[in-house]
Order: structure tokens, then C-alpha cells, then sequence
């Protein structure tokens, strides 16, 4: 968010070169045009039939990650600290084969624990209890859990197979390597239980 007051001289430069520029507006959660958040993408969405690429403002890979997940558009990065500047393709790819290494390391799971978070925003009920029917119903075994604060520890108690993560998706994207079993987001584990294919992959979003 510290870098959305740039987004006005970026504009100004890239129509100086001949572009056409559009900056989304999101939903209600997000603060400032053209500013994405790593569980919301909706001010990249809702320009994506107007633009050929997005270019993200800012440091790091999760945030640009999202809206290069949630549109399929190219996503170019500059960081305005190193003026380095790239597009998030390798990283993209590098995390696509992790997510796929763990969507099959749960296919064989027999038990599933969908964990919830009760903080403000954070909070899915009702998108985990649809998720643990489908599980149900694929012949799985599913469980409903709501904690404050997800841990490896918070976990320990539950003799499952595998989670879903209904919570903040940077649970399972950045933090699954601290978890015993594998970990899920809702889109991933819909893919186990037959709901859609590894083609439809999907970033999750609040």
C-alpha cells in the first residue's frame, strides 16, 4: 500500500509512451484504486477485459502473484526501491508445480480438517462447510475447526490426513513447509474431491 501514491506518475509515463492505461477500482475491502492485496485481486479483475498486462507497483511476488493467478493476464513487476523490474512467470511457475506436489500428496487423504479463522475478514463458515460437504461427498471424512491463531502446534490434537485452509490463503501458499500434513486451499481441495481440474487451478481469494 505504500506505493499506491505512485500509481498517477506511472500513469503519466507509461501514456507519455503511447500506452493506454486503466487503474481497477475493488470491491469494498480494498482501500485505494489500483491497489491489490495478496487475498484480494478484485482491482485487477475489474479492469482485465480493458488491458493486454497488469504492472504491479511494489516488492516481492505474493501480491503480483494474486492478480497473475486470478486473471491469466502477463503481470509486470517494478520495484521502486531497486528499480528492478520483471514479470512474475518463473515464480508463477515454481509455485504451480509446489501446489500440484501437494494437491497429490492429499489425493490418497481419508481425513480432512478445514480450519477457519474467527478474526475479522478472515472468517469463511460458510465457504468451509461447503468445502467439507464436497469432501463428504467425494467419500471423504471432513472436520470443522475455528481458532484466532493457525499454528502447526493450534493443529497438533487433530489425527487427520490433510487441511483445507479456509482462513488467509498465505496460510497454505507461503507457510504449508511448517505443517505435518499437507495443506490445501479451498480451490486445491476441490480439485481432490472431483470438483474441478488441475487445469481450472484457481488462487484463492477473501
Amino acid at each position: 500500500m505504500q506505493y499506491v501514491g505512485l500509481i498517477p506518475d506511472a500513469e503519466r509515463i507509461l501514456r507519455a509512451c503511447g500506452k493506454e492505461v486503466a487503474v481497477g477500482r475493488g470491491d469494498g475491502r480494498i482501500c485505494h484504486p489500483g491497489q491489490v492485496l495478496g487475498c484480494n485481486f478484485s482491482s485487477a479483475s475489474s479492469v482485465e477485459s480493458e488491458v493486454d498486462a497488469f504492472l504491479f507497483l511494489g516488492e516481492g511476488d505474493f501480491h503480483p502473484l494474486a492478480a497473475a493467478f486470478g486473471s491469466k493476464k502477463k503481470v509486470l513487476v517494478l520495484n521502486p526501491l531497486t528499480g528492478a523490474f520483471g514479470s512474475v512467470d518463473e515464480a508463477r511457475d515454481r509455485i504451480l508445480r509446489r501446489r500440484f506436489a501437494m494437491i497429490e500428496s492429499a489425493r490418497p487423504a481419508e481425513s480432512f480438517l478445514v480450519i477457519m479463522c474467527d478474526k475479522p475478514g478472515q472468517s469463511r463458515r460458510a465457504e468451509a462447510e461447503r468445502i467439507a460437504a464436497a469432501l463428504e461427498a467425494a467419500g471423504r471424512r471432513a472436520y470443522l475447526m475455528a481458532a484466532s491463531e493457525i499454528t502447526p502446534e493450534a493443529l497438533i490434537p487433530y489425527a487427520v490426513d490433510a487441511y483445507v485452509n479456509a482462513a488467509c490463503p498465505r496460510i497454505a501458499m507461503d507457510d504449508s513447509a511448517r505443517y505435518p500434513k499437507p495443506m490445501l486451499t479451498i480451490p486445491e481441495a476441490e480439485i481432490v474431491a472431483g470438483l474441478r481440474e488441475w487445469g481450472g487451478y484457481e488462487f484463492d481469494s477473501i
